[in-house]
Order: C-alpha cells, then sequence, then structure tokens
C-alpha cells in the first residue's frame, strides 16, 4: 500500500517485479488499483532506505519528479505521482516496455553487427525533439519556458519500447529556469 496523500489512483500499489537498481533509487514495474477497480501497470522509481534522511537526495527526487510532471512531450518519460512508499519518496511513472539504447548497442555488438543508420536516425530525432520540449516548452500556468538542460544523455538513459518509440529517463542532474517554477530568476542545478 502506498499512501499518496490525495492521489487515489495510487493509495492501492503493489509492487511486481524489480526492473533496475542504481546509485539511488530502485526502480520496480508496479500495479496500480484506483478505488473504483481500475489497474493499469505503471514504474515506481523508489528512493533508497539508505538514502532516507539524506536531505540533499530526497530534495533532487522531489524536484525531478516536479519537473518531470510539468514536462509534456510523447519523448519525455511521464510522471504521474509523487508518494510516500515505506515512509520514502517514490515516483509514479509511466511504464514503458524495452529496452535501454546501451542494451541495443551491446546487443548488436556481440553479434559483430552494426547499428542500422536509420534507427540511430530515428533516435537522434527523437532525442532531439525531447530536448527541445525541455528548452522551449512552458508549462500551464507558466510564462516562461523551464530551459531545462538534461546534462546526462547518454545510452542508458534512453529507452526504447518494442514499437521503436523512444523516452528520454533521467533529468536527475537536470539545470533549469528556477524562475518558470517558482518565480525567482536564478538557475538551479540538481546533482
Amino acid at each position: 500500500m502506498a499512501s499518496g496523500a490525495g492521489r487515489e489512483p495510487f493509495d492501492d500499489l503493489t509492487l511486481l517485479q524489480e526492473r533496475s537498481a542504481g546509485t539511488f533509487s530502485t526502480v520496480y514495474v508496479a500495479e496500480s488499483r484506483s478505488e473504483g477497480g481500475l489497474a493499469r501497470i505503471v514504474a515506481v522509481k523508489h528512493l533508497k532506505e539508505q538514502w532516507d534522511g539524506a536531505d540533499e537526495v530526497l530534495d533532487r527526487t522531489r524536484d525531478e519528479a516536479r519537473l518531470l510532471s510539468r514536462l509534456q512531450h510523447k519523448n519525455i518519460l511521464r510522471v504521474e505521482a509523487l508518494i510516500q512508499l515505506k515512509d520514502r519518496p517514490a515516483v509514479v511513472m509511466e511504464f514503458v516496455d524495452g529496452v535501454d539504447v546501451k542494451q541495443l548497442f551491446n546487443y548488436l555488438a556481440e553479434r559483430k553487427r552494426a547499428f542500422p543508420p536509420r534507427a540511430a536516425y530515428r533516435i537522434a530525432l527523437s532525442v532531439a525533439s525531447a530536448l527541445d520540449a525541455a528548452w522551449n516548452q512552458i508549462p500551464y500556468g507558466a510564462t516562461d519556458p523551464l530551459r531545462v538542460v538534461h546534462r546526462d544523455i547518454k545510452p542508458s538513459n534512453l529507452l526504447v519500447n518494442e514499437e521503436g518509440e523512444l523516452k528520454v529517463l533521467d533529468f536527475g542532474t537536470a539545470r533549469f529556469n528556477h524562475e518558470a517554477r517558482v518565480a525567482h530568476t536564478s538557475m538551479m542545478r540538481f546533482g
């Protein structure tokens, strides 16, 4: 069970399987059930217990979730909620069943095959589109764009599903125009 602080769609969250683990968090595949019985699969990025009480890490997790919840683009992983799970922050995100581009590179390298130029072109186009949106998109209710600079684009932060659609992940080290978020003029860096 997750406490969603008024976010009813995530009150009943069941972690199904660990998907990946990083330094700060573990990503799970989960099932979310609403009070009306609707169920859907989501991804949950849960802060590791060892970071509980580390204010900078907690703030960065919350800021990344808040930032991503304001960015709406087909190539940026959608954040749906920031909840408390086992007394630690967890970010509920859209689930994308796919592999990262690093895994694709490794798969092809093991078979001594080149990365298909058309696929590389589609990936580059999708990443460029996502980064353009992160820089130029003006969130609803704001007057200025967030001016997000990702700062960590790499193959392992690019997820591709079976249909070839790409999502840019991990804005944890992003820098953005703080004014667009809370009416200040400074730039802020996370990470």
